[in-house]
């Protein structure tokens, strides 16, 4: 459910949501405000038992969610046939088994996401890892089988190592080029039970820590590795171009009533970013269309994500008339998006419209009638 700007009002949003106990498949995107994923059970019927799953993706804080976009190819170059609606990308989160594995975004990578997913009508048990350049967008398989990654250099470098549960390696990959290429380096002797891929906080390092096991009897170790020796030298101004995060979605350039640009250094560049680097944005405000708005409290999608705004049957609300009232303001079914910053376009078909509470008490005056000419 979603509040409206007061937090006091709620509309449902995504119904179904995956679950296990507290933990629930929703995970917002960082780095790229408005963005949420979400796994639905898709019911034939009341019961959740082995019901299938799907991935959604929601571009404007759940207002409208939608089926991910699979990619053109696999990790190989082979055509990939799969077409929505019958056949889309889907994420292992939370509540899957492969527990640490999930959708990854930081805010000192914008627009760069990493997930664990798989092809088809339904998540399935196989796991690859797929990423998106643009904000969730678009996808492409990066790797096959499950990895442990973590983004270095404010995402100028991937790092990736063998999923523990799969198997045990000595060879982790790098990619300076947001996973277009993949590098192996060995950063161990013996092969190695691979746990955790973690760095310092804000992503902004060049040096990675592994730790994990050689054997039963091995206990914890640590391979701390140090990248900086991959880039040749630092970025320049030549090196950035500026992106914005909608620009490729359904003609739409803005999201939450706003239009954002940001600096991103161009991927086929291998150059340092730096930790001090601090990555330049502007944004300005956009003009309100329909992807600003969402259903109102009382209100739902008439097909369950992206249909006309309906009432609810279920919901009772309060009679406006009930306490004297000449009038009151009846809602479209449609509210603005809580935190979106829109401002003219279409706004006025979604105001509240007037209504009175009954004929005998609408204003009276004289009336006629004119011919023309």
């Amino acid at each position: 459910y979603l509040s409206d700007s007061s937090g006091v009002l709620y509309s449902l949003s995504l119904p179904d949501l995956v679950q296990s106990g507290y933990i629930f498949d929703l995970q917002w995107i960082e780095g790229v405000n408005g963005t949420m994923v979400a796994n639905q059970y898709v019911r034939s019927d009341s019961s959740q038992t082995n019901s299938p799953i799907r991935t959604l993706i929601t571009f404007n804080n759940g207002g409208r969610w939608r089926l991910i976009a699979p990619p053109d190819v696999d990790v190989n170059g082979n055509a990939v046939n799969c077409e929505p609606p019958s056949c889309s990308l889907h994420f292992f989160m939370d509540t899957s088994d492969y527990f640490r594995l999930g959708v990854y975004a930081q805010d000192s990578a914008p627009g760069l996401i990493v997930a664990h997913g798989s092809l088809g009508a339904q998540l399935s048990t196989d796991p690859d890892v797929y990423i998106s350049r643009n904000g969730g967008i678009t996808w492409s398989e990066t790797l096959s089988n499950s990895w442990g990654m973590n983004y270095l250099d404010h995402g100028g470098l991937l790092v990736a190592a063998r999923d523990y549960h799969q198997a045990s390696s000595r060879v982790l990959k790098y990619s300076v080029d947001e996973g277009l290429h993949w590098q192996d380096y060995t950063f161990s002797n013996v092969n190695a039970y691979v746990f955790g891929v973690i760095t310092e906080p804000g992503e902004t390092t060049t040096i990675v820590s592994l730790y994990g096991w050689t054997s039963g009897s091995s206990g914890w170790i640590v391979w701390t590795v140090y990248f900086a020796s991959v880039f040749p030298r630092v970025c320049t101004d030549n090196d950035y171009y500026t992106w914005s995060p909608w620009d490729e979605r359904f003609g739409q350039a803005c999201t939450l009533g706003y239009h954002i640009n940001i600096e991103r250094r161009i991927n086929n560049v291998t150059c340092l970013n730096t930790r001090s680097y601090v990555r330049e944005t502007n944004f300005e405000i956009c003009p309100c269309t329909s992807e600003d708005y969402e259903c109102d409290y009382g209100f739902f999608h008439v097909d369950g994500l992206t249909g006309p705004c309906v009432k609810d049957r279920d919901v009772s609300l309060l009679d406006p008339c009930a306490t004297g009232s000449i009038s009151y303001n009846q809602s479209s079914g449609y509210r603005l998006i809580a935190g979106d910053l829109c401002s003219g376009g279409v706004e006025q078909f979604f105001y509240p419209v007037l209504t009175y509470c009954c004929s005998s008490q609408q204003p009276t005056g004289t009336t006629g009638t004119t011919q023309g000419p």
